[in-house]
């Protein structure tokens, strides 16, 4: 039996590497003509306190409104061979404080449910949320700040980065403008990168695996888990970075179309196809940022 602590987490074997979802609104439109834009955001040098990553998070909230609640406000945390997903400002404070303890618990379930050994290392998270003119990221890499000789006393620390990712240039973005202190009245720079977007296809399937999430989790009822139905082989691209970040991802999060009208009384979960944005620059210390936002039919039994 899986602890109550994860019975409705969306936890997946397949950690640094695997597909991020996301299923929050944004503004970000990979069909835009042209290349696409990335803005890095200003964080301090060095690593960072969970409490100076929340500061800076309701700064960007205040200054640039950055959707942070469930349902809007997305995360995965990986682990070297696993990983999980939620959801909101409030669980992911939690869980930046926890992050250690939490894959070491998260280890010994998924060790004990499918008889196999996992590697635990840093703890990374992958914060996507809506933001003004695009998709809010921040990526965060964990470690221990230790106090004294011996190592028995520490506090987690992230080395971070931060920035937004746009379908277009923008000329002026004055709130933004504010944010960055040492950019003496230049224009903010904008990077451009390639975005791919690339179908992920196979015949019509049942989800299998399927379990209903918490609702304090995701903030949003029409999302459940289930075994990610996709193999390399049903990708519509030769992109190896994709191909490996699918093969990597056990289980992921599905929005149900239209919504449901509540997990016990479906039949069944159906899906064909997704979509995996692959942006080029993008990278958590050298693993590529995959993000995908599946959908799956309902069927009920009425």
């Amino acid at each position: 039996m899986v602890p109550d602590n994860y019975d409705k987490r969306a936890i997946s074997i397949g950690g640094y590497g695997s597909l991020v979802p996301f299923h929050g609104i944004h503004s970000y439109d990979p069909a835009q003509p042209g290349k696409s834009v990335t803005v890095n955001l200003p964080v301090a040098d060095g690593w960072a306190s969970p409490n100076e990553i929340l500061q800076f998070i309701e700064k960007v909230e205040t200054h640039l409104d950055v959707k942070t609640d469930q349902g809007q406000l997305f995360y995965t945390l990986q682990y070297s061979d696993y990983s999980f997903h939620a959801s909101g400002i409030e669980n992911l404070a939690d869980d930046l404080r926890n992050a250690f303890t939490l894959g070491e618990e998260l280890k010994g379930t998924l060790e004990s449910r499918y008889s196999q050994e996992l590697r635990m290392h840093r703890p990374c998270f992958v914060i996507l949320a809506p933001i003004e003119y695009g998709l809010f990221y921040l990526f965060l890499r964990g470690g221990k700040s230790y106090s004294d000789q011996d190592e028995s006393e520490w506090e987690i620390v992230y080395d971070w980065e931060s920035g937004v990712l746009m379908d277009s240039p923008v000329l002026t973005w004055p709130n933004l403008e504010k944010m960055v202190q040492d950019n003496k009245g230049r224009p903010v720079p904008q990077r451009e990168t390639e975005v791919a977007s690339i179908t992920v296809r196979g015949d019509q399937q049942d989800l299998q695996e399927v379990y209903p999430l918490d609702q304090e989790e995701t903030g949003d009822a029409d999302i459940i888990a289930a075994k990610n139905p996709f193999t390399f082989s049903d990708i519509e691209s030769q992109d190896e970075e994709v191909r490996d970040a699918i093969d990597r991802t056990q289980h992921l999060t599905y929005r149900v179309r239209g919504g449901t009208v509540g997990f016990d009384k479906e039949d069944s979960y159906t899906i064909k196809s997704m979509s995996v944005l692959k942006p080029d620059n993008l990278s958590l210390w050298g693993h590529q940022l995959a993000i995908c936002s599946p959908m799956c039919n309902a069927h009920s039994s009425d």
